[in-house]
């Protein structure tokens, strides 16, 4: 199975999901991620081109770590005004390229503008790289299987989906030290692995998890009776 991951920024995929994508890699995906914008701020004191090298860097570092494949980045331009619908075509074009079974982004009701722009961009493009619209973009993909949206700065309240990534727990927090721009500014390390083991407690009753929105999902029957026959497949 390929796994798309999108982050809207470099470390968004590791506080949001490193566990999960590293527990995918261990089953056998193959997980893919894309940072969206290009990461051109949110390190003080370097330049544009400096501070877009560095955070490259680093998400390389917690790519290897959880063992995803890093994508070239959309490069949209740091907290910079957008379009809402500028991202939607880029996403189409990404998807008929990659052709995932399943992606991943933040989820929609994330308070930072730049992560509901991408929310927003991925629940269109989520039926339209399937569909025979915009073929300039590239061949349409198969329908893909879900879309699942995870938490960063803003807790979901009403998680449909919880994954035990206990096992994981070793590789997202070492994920996360590679971000050493970010965690020294606000700590996201820490915060982080609290939200995970929060999710844990909360949601399974100990160890640790992550938290997801399910925002489309296509099963058959036979899938539907796979899923909830299997102990723990679902929480």
């Amino acid at each position: 199975m390929r796994v798309l991951v999108l982050a809207p920024h470099h470390d968004d995929e590791t506080i949001g999901c490193g566990g999960t994508l590293a527990g995918f890699v261990a089953a056998g995906a193959e997980v893919l991620v894309c940072h969206v914008f290009d990461g051109s701020t949110g390190i003080a004191d370097l330049t544009a081109a400096a501070c877009r090298e560095a955070r490259r860097a680093e998400a390389e570092a917690a790519a290897r770590i959880l063992g995803c494949r890093l994508l070239p980045g959309l490069d949209l331009p740091d907290r910079m005004p957008h379009e809402p619908g500028a991202l939607i075509r880029p996403l189409i074009a990404l998807l008929r390229q990659t052709r995932p079974a399943l992606l991943l982004g933040p989820h929609a009701g994330d308070r930072d503008h730049e992560h509901r722009l991408v929310a927003a961009a991925m629940e269109e493009a989520f039926w339209m790289a399937s569909s025979p619209m915009f073929p300039e973009l590239g061949a349409p993909c198969a329908p893909l299987s879900a879309l699942l949206g995870y938490e960063v700065w803003t807790p979901i309240a009403d998680a449909a989906l919880t994954v035990d990534i206990t096992a994981q727990a070793g590789r997202k927090r070492d994920a996360l030290s590679c971000y050493a721009s970010q965690d020294g500014a606000s700590g996201w390390g820490a915060g982080g692995m609290g939200l995970s083991t929060y999710r844990g407690t909360t949601l399974l009753g100990g160890g640790l998890a992550e938290a997801f929105t399910l925002r489309r999902m296509r099963l058959d029957a036979r899938d539907l009776i796979d899923l909830f026959n299997n102990p723990g497949a679902a929480k």
